[in-house]
């Protein structure tokens, strides 16, 4: 359902006192008051008035303070508290993790409220929990509900997206777009340093998750998909991969798996325009040539191995990594970057071939991250009559799904952000513009 008119603030940060909330803060601060209308909900009311004043935050009668309940307590005062706290904003920003500790008990206060949700989840189980106890309640009270809006994985959702429906566009065909039978996205970026936040969400995922519960979300790229494939297939993902019609190779990344899973999940919730029965998606990210491509995952693989095995390796990582709060520089929040090429090929003969290039200024991971989770949170507020037809159905939906061509838009205005599909020419490997065209 449209967000509510007569509630106080647009959006609520969950979590204020954050590094990456930091960040959605400076970033909100941009608009006008009169604008955008947020208000910051914290547990502990000393750090909140420190970042209050760290960024110049408005006075409590323009940019009121929430104190924030408990969220591993469980009891019918939590559940209350938590519903009188989300139910004064139209959009909830939700930014405490790991989620898999933190995060479901907002979930449940959104939904029971009818108040659309936000969140930087990259915990693919913690995902499938939430589809599977939360999703039919979502759409019965018609309340939005988007996680993975940061680097996992708005901008593989978005490449993804935008060479369809590219496709979709420039189809002749009169009975709907052809099938697709591959999509292949490659990541470049710059990502000097990490956060507190991040490593905590890492290591609840091995210390927090049971194995099997991990073990099944690998065994299929559609785990989180709407309505999981009778048959399971392990997915293939070789150590060294090229993509031909960007010239580019690859290997895979920890991130890709996650966003391999939300990619498939935005194909099953649309299922005509991916062409759901043939429909295939890959990640990596890449590399200058195939023995670097080899060499880096290899390392990727053995250190992923060791941190996921051995406690000690964990222990160490806790000690001596990044700190609650703690996170990149703001000089390295200004020099990271991002680039994706996604190459999407239909079953045509010949095949029609959609090229789709997405790049972000800033830190992926956190000063990019922060802008598209609060850009998403604001489509949701403010250009509801844009959204799609499905993301008024409410449910747990992902970015494209759910912001479509209205949060295309709004991320192509605050000029950190371009994305541009065009149909490849046959043959030459030239492009030219398709009717998808250029992110508005």
């Amino acid at each position: 359902m449209p967000p509510a008119k007569d509630r106080p603030f647009d959006l609520l940060l969950i979590g204020a006192t954050g590094y990456t909330a930091r960040l959605v803060i400076s970033h909100l601060l941009t608009y006008p008051r009169s604008e955008v209308r947020f208000g910051l909900a914290a547990r502990s009311q000393s750090k909140l008035a420190s970042v209050r004043r760290e960024l110049g935050v408005p006075a409590e009668d323009v940019v009121p303070s929430f104190e924030l309940p408990d969220l591993m307590g469980w009891g019918e005062k939590t559940e209350r508290a938590l519903e009188e706290l989300v139910s004064k904003a139209r959009v909830v920003v939700q930014l405490v993790g790991p989620y898999q500790i933190y995060g479901e008990g907002v979930v449940r206060a959104c939904v029971r409220t009818s108040t659309h949700y936000t969140d930087l989840t990259g915990e693919s189980p913690w995902y499938r929990d939430m589809i599977v106890s939360y999703d039919y309640g979502a759409s019965v009270t018609r309340t939005i509900l988007v996680p993975s809006c940061g680097l996992d994985s708005l901008p593989s959702d978005l490449a993804a997206f935008l060479s369809v429906l590219t496709i979709q566009r420039t189809s002749p065909s009169s009975s709907g777009p052809p099938p697709i039978v591959s999509s292949h996205t490659t990541v470049r970026g710059s990502f000097p340093g990490g956060s507190g936040g991040t490593l905590a969400s890492g290591l609840a995922l091995f210390e927090e998750v049971e194995k099997e519960r991990r073990t099944f979300i690998k065994q299929s790229d559609w785990a989180l998909a709407q309505g999981i494939p009778n048959e399971i297939t392990p997915p293939k993902r070789p150590l060294v991969s090229y993509d031909p019609y960007s010239k580019s190779y690859g290997h895979p990344w920890p991130i890709g798996q996650h966003d391999t899973l939300v990619v498939h999940r935005s194909a099953s919730l649309l299922p005509t325009l991916y062409s759901r029965s043939t429909f295939a998606y890959r990640e990596v990210l890449g590399a200058p040539g195939p023995i670097s491509a080899f060499v880096r995952g290899l390392a990727l693989a053995v250190g992923l191995w060791f941190f996921s095995r051995f406690s000690i390796v964990r222990a160490l990582v806790k000690r001596f990594g990044p700190k609650s709060g703690e996170g990149p520089t703001t000089e390295q929040n200004a020099r990271g970057w991002l680039e994706l090429t996604n190459t999407t090929v239909t079953a045509d003969s010949p095949p029609l071939v959609v090229q789709s290039r997405v790049t972000g200024k800033g830190h992926p991971g956190y000063a990019l991250t922060a802008i598209l989770i609060a850009e998403t949170a604001l489509t949701l507020a403010h250009a509801y009559d844009r959204l799609p037809a499905r993301a008024k159905e409410g449910g747990v939906l992902t970015p494209a799904v759910a912001g479509g061509e209205a949060l295309l838009e709004r991320l192509e205005r605050t000029g950190r952000w371009s994305a541009e599909g065009r149909v490849l020419e046959e043959e030459e490997g030239t492009g030219r513009e398709g009717n998808g065209g250029k992110a508005a």
